[in-house]
């Protein structure tokens, strides 16, 4: 379980830190005496976070990410044209 905890959090630190289209960080750290004291993110960036944490913490989702992912190595998914023929859509 850390080596998966590590993994996401890793993610997220990731997702966080990515550039804006801008090419603009969505972070600013503030530091004081070379020690961070705050940081800033934009509204963009928090909302994904406390979305992702919230997922992160449920047993249910992350269970059915393990079972995607299985399912995936097994070859048991379909391709878009698949899909689309499936339901009909054009």
């Amino acid at each position: 379980m850390p080596t998966t905890l590590r993994r996401e959090r890793a993610a997220l630190r990731r997702r966080a830190l990515r550039r804006s289209p801008s090419g603009h960080r969505r972070l600013a750290r503030v530091t004081y005496d070379g020690h961070t004291r705050t940081f800033t993110i934009s509204q963009r960036v928090y909302e994904n976070l406390i979305e992702d944490l919230e997922a992160l913490s449920s047993p249910k989702y992350l269970a059915s990410i393990r079972r995607a992912r299985r399912e995936a190595a097994r070859g048991e998914t379909y391709t878009l044209t698949e899909v689309k023929r499936r339901f009909g859509v054009r």
